[in-house]
C-alpha cells in the first residue's frame, strides 16, 4: 500500500513551491517540460493550500523569519521566467481564490513579440524538428540520445547544456543545430508576458522578482556579465513597474549554478532574498541567499506536493 503521509506531520515553517508553466504542455513549441500543471490542477492546489498553509507574500517574509517561534505552515508560492500563462491561466486564479505569488522574471524575453526564444526553448525546438532516431551530443558526454521520445530527449539534453561549462551557451546551440542539421534562423512568437501585463499583475497585489536579464547561469560566466544580469535586470523591473526590487530566482537553481561571488554581487545590488531550486523548509536560520523551494511537476496532486514536502523537511 502506498504511504500516504498526515499534512498534521508537516513541520512548522515556510513552504515554498515553484511553478514556471501553467496550461496545456500542447500549446508550447519550446520546452513542454516547463509545464508546471494545467490551470485545472493549478485551482486544485490552490484550494488545498488555502485549507492547510497560511499563504504569504514576499513582503511578510522578513517579519515572519524574525519571529523566535513557527508555529504554524506558512507558504510562498513563486513562479520563473516570464511566460505569458502565468498571466492569462495562474494570474487570475490566484485572484480569484485572494491570493498572491511572486513572479520571478526574465527581462531580455519580455515584451518581445518575436524571435525570443530562450536558449531551453530553442534546443527543445531543435529536438522537435529533426527527423534522426538519435543525436549524437556535440560536447560534454559525446552521449547518444535517442529521440523517439522528444521530451525525454530534450530534458537529457538540457541537462547536458545546464552542466558543461567549457563553451558559452550560444556556442552549444550552434554545435546542436549542425548536429540536427538545422542552421536556419527560423522565428517563433514570443510566449512571455508584456510589461504592461507585468504591469498589472504588479498593480493587484502580485509581486516581480528578478530571474536575470538572459537566464544565463550564473556560474557558467564571467563576474562582469554576473554583474551585469543581477543589476541590470533588478533596474529594468523598478523602472518598469515603479517598485522596488527586493528578490531574486538563480537560472537552474542548484548548488552548482551559482557560488559565493555571485551571492556578493546579489547583497552588493541591493537584494534581501535569492532563492534555490534546493528542496527544504524556509527557516529563520536559512541564509537568506539560499532559500529553497518545491517544484511543482505535471501532474502534480496537493497529495503529491504534500509527500515532496513531506519527504524533503
Amino acid at each position: 500500500m502506498p504511504f500516504t503521509p498526515n499534512i498534521a506531520k508537516l513541520e512548522s515553517g515556510i513552504f515554498c513551491f515553484n511553478y514556471h508553466r501553467v496550461g496545456e504542455k500542447s500549446s508550447t513549441t519550446g520546452d513542454e517540460n516547463l509545464f508546471s500543471c494545467t490551470s485545472r490542477e493549478f485551482e486544485m492546489q490552490l484550494i488545498y493550500f488555502k485549507q492547510h498553509f497560511t499563504v504569504i507574500g514576499m513582503a511578510e517574509l522578513e517579519a515572519i523569519r524574525s519571529l523566535e517561534y513557527l508555529n504554524e505552515r506558512y507558504l510562498l508560492l513563486t513562479f520563473d521566467d516570464g511566460y505569458c500563462d502565468n498571466y492569462q491561466n495562474a494570474y487570475p486564479l490566484l485572484k480569484k481564490h485572494g491570493l498572491t505569488a511572486t513572479f520571478f522574471v526574465t527581462t531580455d524575453y519580455i515584451d518581445r513579440k518575436s524571435n525570443a526564444v530562450p536558449w531551453w526553448d530553442e534546443v527543445a525546438q531543435l529536438v522537435k524538428s529533426t527527423n534522426k532516431k538519435f543525436i549524437h551530443m556535440p560536447f560534454g558526454s559525446h552521449k547518444k540520445v535517442f529521440v523517439d521520445n522528444k521530451s525525454v530527449a530534450v530534458k537529457s539534453i538540457l541537462r547536458e547544456f545546464k552542466d558543461y561549462r567549457s563553451l558559452t551557451m550560444e556556442n552549444k546551440i550552434k554545435l546542436l543545430k549542425l548536429e540536427v542539421g538545422r542552421v536556419d534562423n527560423e522565428e517563433f512568437e514570443s510566449e512571455f508576458m508584456t510589461w504592461a501585463q507585468i504591469n498589472e499583475m504588479s498593480e493587484n497585489g502580485m509581486e516581480i522578482g528578478s530571474h536575470t536579464c538572459s537566464h544565463s547561469i550564473m556560474s557558467h560566466v564571467p563576474q562582469n556579465i554576473v554583474k551585469h544580469e543581477v543589476e541590470v535586470s533588478r533596474q529594468i523591473i523598478e523602472n518598469r513597474i515603479g517598485k522596488k526590487v527586493e528578490s531574486f530566482a538563480y537560472p537552474v537553481g542548484n548548488k552548482t549554478s551559482y557560488d559565493i561571488s555571485v551571492i556578493n554581487y546579489l547583497k552588493a545590488s541591493g537584494y534581501k532574498y535569492a532563492f534555490t531550486f534546493e528542496k527544504g523548509i524556509i527557516t529563520r536560520e536559512t541564509n537568506d541567499f539560499e532559500l529553497s523551494r518545491y517544484p511543482v511537476n505535471y501532474g502534480d496532486s496537493p497529495l503529491d506536493l504534500v509527500k515532496l514536502a513531506y519527504f524533503n523537511q
